[in-house]
C-alpha cells in the first residue's frame, strides 16, 4: 500500500528543511567555520551543541517545526536572527493582526 502526497506536505517538508538549512547556515557564520571542521585552540569561538527542543512557530501559511542550535562556549551568545527566543509568530503574522483589527476584522465578522 502506498500513500499519496499532496503538494500541501511536500511544500511543508520544503519548507522545514529550508528554514533548517537556513538555521545552520546561521551558526556557521557566527562560528566562521563549517559544521564539522577542525579549529585551532588559538582560534576557539565555541562549538556546537545539539538542538534546542523543537517548536512551533506560526506563520501566514500554517505552524513550522523548527531546531534552533545552540552555541556553547563563547564569549558573545549566539542570537538566530531567523527565529528570535521566545518568538511563536513570524514577524508577518505580527504585522498583520493590528492592521486586521484596525480594518474591522474581528471574529465575529465570519
Amino acid at each position: 500500500m502506498y500513500r499519496r502526497f499532496h503538494w500541501k506536505d511536500i511544500l511543508e517538508v520544503r519548507r522545514k528543511r529550508m528554514i533548517q538549512a537556513a538555521l545552520e547556515m546561521e551558526v556557521e557564520e557566527f562560528l566562521q567555520r563549517a559544521k564539522y571542521d577542525k579549529t585551532d585552540a588559538s582560534d576557539f569561538g565555541g562549538y556546537r551543541n545539539g538542538h534546542h527542543k523543537e517548536r512551533t512557530v506560526s506563520t501566514a501559511v500554517g505552524g513550522l517545526e523548527v531546531r534552533v542550535p545552540p552555541v556553547a562556549d563563547n564569549a558573545e551568545p549566539f542570537r538566530s536572527h531567523l527565529v528570535k527566543p521566545y518568538k511563536r509568530r513570524s514577524e508577518g503574522l505580527d504585522t498583520l493582526f493590528p492592521q486586521l483589527f484596525i480594518e474591522g476584522l474581528a471574529t465575529r465578522d465570519a
